[in-house]
């Protein structure tokens, strides 16, 4: 691929390459197997169906993860994320969720092959990979919270926390009202309720679907 100084920049910042040289990694990135690709906005990236088996890097735009109906936004990735490890190491034949540009987005894909070799070659790469997995992990975890709290006000909070990238920066909730209800296995009133519950508890602010996390519940 052709080696962008502003990516070099980017993967030598980065937790994964930080103790790669960079004569090392600009030999990486000019690998004929690692992808340079770019997406429109609300262009498809990944599809349970259709994806790279690579690992990937947003090295530039926003991309939103979906799951179940393909309607309800689990998580949003910015630049300078590191995304798809579930791609690696396994012989399944399906992605865990669907991946769309959320803007005009640059993403580096580097196979399982490369991956390989960076592990055989670099032990700091190897344990930064570990370290990539466990944060992978924790954040599974809570969106397994998300999908079995015990009650639906607690499966709200983790939801929304999940959305936020920044406590006390809002945000736009990607589907309805009614969506967030079915996809959270509640009624609209007892959705709204929550809603209104979180808002006297001064947890959130709401204006429509515009939603501000003031504080962790």
């Amino acid at each position: 691929m052709v080696v962008k100084k502003r990516v070099i920049d980017q993967l030598m910042n980065s937790t994964l390459f930080a103790n790669v040289g960079r004569k090392e990694l600009i030999q990486l990135l000019g690998n004929e197997e690692v992808e340079l690709c770019q997406y429109a906005k609300n262009e498809v990236v990944f599809t349970p169906k259709k994806f790279k088996r690579a690992l990937a890097f947003l090295s530039k735009g926003h991309l939103k993860v979906m799951v179940g109906d393909g309607q309800l936004v689990m998580s949003k990735l910015k630049s300078g994320t590191f995304f798809a490890v579930a791609t690696l190491f396994n012989d399944e034949e399906e992605y865990i969720s669907s991946i769309v540009a959320n803007s005009n987005a640059e993403v580096v894909f580097f196979p399982q092959s490369v991956v390989e070799n960076c592990i055989e070659s670099y032990p700091e790469f190897a344990l930064n990979y570990i370290r990539l997995l466990h944060s992978k992990v924790r954040f599974l975890n809570k969106e397994i919270e998300v999908l079995g709290a015990s009650s639906g006000k607690n499966s709200l909070i983790s939801f929304l926390l999940n959305s936020s990238q920044i406590i006390g920066e809002p945000f736009r909730l990607e589907v309805s009202y009614s969506q967030l209800a079915d996809q959270l296995n509640m009624s609209r009133s007892s959705l709204y309720r929550a809603l209104d519950e979180l808002v006297s508890d001064g947890i959130i602010a709401r204006d429509g679907r515009n939603i501000t996390v003031l504080k962790r519940g």
